[in-house]
This record gives structure tokens, sequence and C-alpha cells, in this order.
């Protein structure tokens, strides 16, 4: 018996509220260590974040010192630097012939306009911040109007500023999350925002059998909920021997037609109760793009992390060794000054403050004041010994630090023993082999978000514009596009007799 639309939104709530809890139940954990692991990167002499719990509350009882001297941002910076300075990018490629050649150099135009511009490398070097901090980040790409008085459309990369609130799907394998077949994007609302928003929406949850309640006192869990469904599209065969989407390239007729499955991609916007939103993706992919660093199946247990962690009883250990140091500095007695009585005479005052107050001078009594014989002059006795084991301490912390981020002198450039650059280059190389996991995850998650962009764009421009590309050394041009256009490419001239450029129809590259 068939659902009517009512019931069939009810059942794909209820599916979706089924998903997210039992994914949520997978990820909290993993996402949770990616927390810690973050707020331990980031922690600093007012956050305290790199110490226990149980050693802060004994130590600001007991009135004693806790250090908090971070090493670590400067191996994390090193990885998420040399990612910024050699952003990847994705290119198209034709699969045959010039015109083929020729669309997939426009789309690569097009391509690096948008990964340039606006959001995109704040979005991807956020992410890759995440990935190499804590184990994962995500961007992902949108399409949206070019402004608000336009009714064309363009893709844009979008920040993901907290990778938690991202609830992906459990069976996910591929770094980059591309096998997915649902995500969810989390956001809390505040009510009054929400009730703005959906003036006739439902305030409670409807199924109180959730664990995690969706609606609080002073705010309301809304999420985008991505899902794959399953549909039908015609693919047809055409006169140049090339096998393609019909609705890609609707003005040529195609030789041969059959209709195969695809995935369809959807979007709702779901409260606790109710579906809010209902939206179609006009691509085959879910454009959410997962940029993992270490992410591993040991027997049940799943982990994923990045460099902070395998570090971080080695920074502790750095911050305890630090601040033994200066305990048993501050708390180690003053050398006194020893001379003969009656060499302060006059100047007691001076001489009592002379520990912890940096006179200009000291003047002593150089003869006895009772039958004038000289005075040697007052000597300081020597001080307290600091235990060697506290500074040995801190250079085995700091170099167990290096030795796990694999990281050493050399690549973070400072000067060590070697004295060819030959020798300093093989040992940089070292540590970006050490951590060349990060960078290949990256260009592997801008290689999945450019196969998104190539099959979403031609859907996007699907009327008569000039659209503005960027070529390979940066300068910008302009490229004609004509969907209606009887030619795949089509070489034309200013009127000024200045420059070539194309003009692409509506159309996929084969590749």
């Amino acid at each position: 018996m068939a659902l009517t639309m009512t019931e069939a939104r009810i059942s794909r709530h209820a599916e979706a509220m089924t998903r997210f809890e039992k994914s949520q139940q997978y990820w909290g954990p993993i996402q949770e260590r990616m927390t810690e692991d973050m707020k331990f990167a980031l922690g600093d002499s007012t956050n305290n974040w790199q110490w226990p719990a149980w050693a802060l509350t004994k130590r600001r009882v007991q009135r004693r010192p806790h250090l908090s001297i971070n090493k670590l941002p400067q191996h994390i910076n090193q990885v998420v630097n040399e990612i910024r300075q050699n952003m990847p990018q994705g290119k198209a490629r034709g699969a045959s012939g010039e015109a083929s050649e020729e669309t997939a150099e426009i789309l690569t135009g097009l391509m690096r306009r948008i990964w340039n511009a606006g959001e995109a490398p704040v979005a991807v070097s956020h992410a890759a911040f995440w990935q190499v901090t804590s184990g994962c980040g995500y961007f992902y790409i949108a399409n949206d109007w070019i402004d608000d008085g336009s009714f064309e459309q363009d893709l844009f990369v979008r920040l993901v500023r907290d990778p938690t609130a991202v609830v992906d799907d459990p069976l996910i394998e591929l770094p980059t999350g591309e096998d997915r077949r649902f995500l969810f994007l989390v956001e809390e609302m505040a009510k009054e925002e929400f009730q703005e928003l959906y003036p006739d929406a439902a305030m409670a949850d409807v199924d109180q059998s959730h664990s995690m309640a969706w609606f609080a006192d002073e705010t309301v869990r809304v999420a985008r909920y991505w899902y794959k469904a399953k549909g039908t599209r015609e693919i047809g065969l055409y006169a140049d021997g090339t096998t393609a989407y019909v609705d890609l390239r609707t003005n040529e007729q195609p030789l041969r037609t059959k209709s195969v499955k695809a995935d369809i991609i959807k979007c709702d916007v779901i409260s606790g109760a109710e579906i809010l939103e209902e939206h179609e993706w006009p691509g085959s992919m879910i454009p959410f793009v997962r940029v993992v660093g270490v992410d591993m199946q040991v027997e049940n247990e799943r982990v994923v992390k990045g460099l902070v962690r395998n570090a971080m009883d080695a920074q502790a250990m750095y911050n305890f060794w630090a601040t033994s140091y200066a305990e048993h500095v501050a708390l180690a007695p003053k050398a006194p000054f020893i001379g003969p009585k009656g060499f302060a005479e006059g100047s007691e005052d001076v001489w009592q403050t002379a520990n912890d107050t940096p006179h200009a001078y000291l003047e002593y009594n150089p003869v006895d004041a009772s039958d004038g014989s000289p005075l040697p002059p007052p000597s300081r006795s020597p001080g307290p010994d600091i235990p060697a084991g506290y500074v040995q301490g801190m250079m085995q912390a700091s170099d167990d630090i290096k030795a796990t981020t694999g990281q050493y002198d050399a690549s973070l450039g400072a000067r060590g023993n070697e004295t060819s650059g030959r020798a300093i280059n093989a040992r940089q190389r070292e540590s970006d082999t050490a951590n060349f996991h990060f960078i290949d995850n990256v260009a592997k998650a801008v290689e999945y978000a450019s196969r998104i962009m190539v099959e979403v764009l031609p859907k996007l421009y699907d009327t008569r514009r000039v659209a503005r590309i960027t070529g390979e050394d940066g300068t910008e041009d302009l490229a004609y596009i004509d969907p209606n256009s009887p030619q795949a490419m089509q070489k034309i001239q200013h009127e000024a007799g200045e420059g070539d450029h194309g003009r692409a129809r509506r159309r996929v590259p084969e590749s």
C-alpha cells in the first residue's frame, strides 16, 4: 500500500532520527577525544588545558605554580602552513577530442576561481588545522545565488567551524567520506530565531524515546540531514562515441538511451519533531568533504587522531619539569652576605633588601669603627645548587615531543649538527615524510571536492552567461557559456581583435 505524502515524511523523519542517534553513539566518544586534543593543543596559562583537573585543583589549593609552556603550536603550524603554502587544486580532464579538452580547460578555470575566492582557502586550511591537531576536519560545497539581485547560481566552498557538529555515516571507510550514505550537520539555534524561521513548527519532541533532547529551554537543535535516495536517470550514447547523462547534454540527440539506477542526493532540514524543509542537490555525491589524519580500525574500536595525541604526555611532562624547576628556584633560600661585624653600619636598610631589590650600589665600612683596623669586603656565600635532574627532564621531554611529532630541530628552523645544505635538506625531508599523510589526505579531499564541482557546475550554468575564469598563472579571463550553443566549443574574437575566449555549452567532460 502506497504511503501518503504526510506518512512518507513521518517515516523519513523517523528513519533520520534513528540514524542520528546510532551515528552519534558511534562518533560521540571519538569526537570527545578530538575536542580534548584541540583543547590540549590550545592550552596556555589562562585556561590550563594541559594540566589534569586533579593536579590543577591540588596545586591551586596548595598555592603552588602550574606553568603551561606550550611547545605544540610550532609542530602543528609546521604541517598546516606547509599545506597553506602549497594548497592543492583540482583539474578537469577531457576524455577525447579537442572540444572535450577545451571544455575541461574552462571547467578547470571555473574551479580555480572558486578555490581561490571567498571562504575556500579559509575553509580548507581550517579543516586541515583540525585534521592535524585532532584528526578530522570538514568543509562542504554549496550552491547559492551569486548575489541578491541575480538569478544565476554558482558554487562556493563553505567552512565547517566545528567538525564535531558533523555526525557522519559510521560505515564510511574512505578518508574523504565519499562512500557515505547520509550525514547530519547539527546547529543549536536560539528559540526566538527558530520560531521566526519556522513559525508553524512544533516546539517539542514528538517521540520522547530519543535519548538526546532536541528542544532545550533556550535553544532548538536543527540538523541538515543529507542522504542518498534511489532513483533512475537516462544515459545516452552519442555520435562521438561518448556516453553521458541525457540531462547534461540537452542540445544533442543521443543515438541510444537507457535507464540506469542512480543516487539522488536530498537534504531535509529537521528538528526533533518534524521535517522543516526539503531540498535536492543537483549532483550524485553528498557535497561534504572529510579531511582526516589517522583513521584506523583496531578490533571493535575506531581510532581517529592527529599530531597532538601522541605528544600529549611529553608536553605534560615538559610542563611538570618546568614547573618543578621554577618552584625549586623560587623556594630556595637566598644566599646571604658574609662580612665582619659592623661592615653595614649606617646602611643596614640597603643591605637588608639587597636580595630582593636591585640597588645601584652597595656601600660597606672599610675600617672597624672601634679601633680603626681595616675590614675585608663582604662576600656572598654560594647559593643552593639547582638539581640537574630538572633541566635534564625538560630536555628529555622536549626531545620526546619532537620524536612523537616526527619533527626535529632542522625542520623547525633551528640550527642542528648538520653543516651542509644537503644534510639539512635531508633532515627536513624526514619531517615532511613523517607527516606526509596529512598533506596527502588534504589533496584527496580537494580532488573529491573537485569531482563534485565538475559534476554540478554544468547543471548550474544552465543559462547564457559570461563567467570569469582563472588561469594557471593566476590571470583572469572570460568564458562565454551558452548551453544552447550548437557546438561544444567555439573560438570567438573580441571586436577589438584582442585575444581568444572559449565558449562552452553546458556539458560535463567525459572523464
